[in-house]
């Protein structure tokens, strides 16, 4: 709950620092934000422990080639592990190995197919941002409404008020 008010902060504030000085809208992941947060105290603790005076650096905020195939072979390494393999065939109610084949290529599948439609629409706004700026100032606000709605429902216990996600998917399979 607190990572998505987190978020919700930020993308209001990007989106406020758009509208008052047309400064370009950067959408980011709520870990992201965890990570520069943690980045940026611990530079704050070094500054006052040493007594050396804070250098203000922007990270670079998008991945180079290097760190891309670094991230890339960590998960491609451990991308079924026999826990997940586990996880997977147990959710599905798998009763014998080759029903826990299928569910694993089944859950490969749509792996492959989410992660390619997620690199080409990534990639086709990436190319024509420049010119779609108020696509993304649109999704910063939606996303950031639904952050802040969402975190407050998670810190207030009131989960229950959000949609069973369950009896949406529940045509998928599985145990009942």
């Amino acid at each position: 709950g607190v990572t998505l008010i987190m978020l919700s902060i930020y993308l209001f504030y990007a989106i406020y620092r758009f509208f008052r000085s047309g400064e370009e809208v950067r959408l980011r992941s709520r870990w992201m934000l965890v990570f520069s947060g943690a980045r940026n105290a611990y530079e704050g603790v070094r500054a006052r422990v040493f007594g050396k005076p804070r250098k203000h650096v922007h990270a670079q905020q998008q991945y180079g080639a290097k760190t891309a195939l670094g991230i890339g072979a960590i998960h491609g390494i451990g991308a079924e592990t026999g826990t997940q393999v586990l996880l997977i065939t147990t959710a599905v109610g798998a009763s014998s190995q080759a029903a826990g084949v299928v569910a694993l290529l089944a859950f490969i599948v749509g792996l492959l197919i989410s992660n390619t439609v997620i690199t080409v629409v990534s990639t086709v706004t990436v190319v024509s941002s420049s010119r779609r700026q108020w696509i993304y100032v649109a999704a910063g606000g939606i996303a950031a409404v639904f952050s802040l709605v969402v975190g407050v429902l998670f810190l207030a216990q009131a989960s229950d008020l959000l949609p069973d996600l369950d009896s949406l998917i529940s045509w998928i399979g599985g145990p009942d």
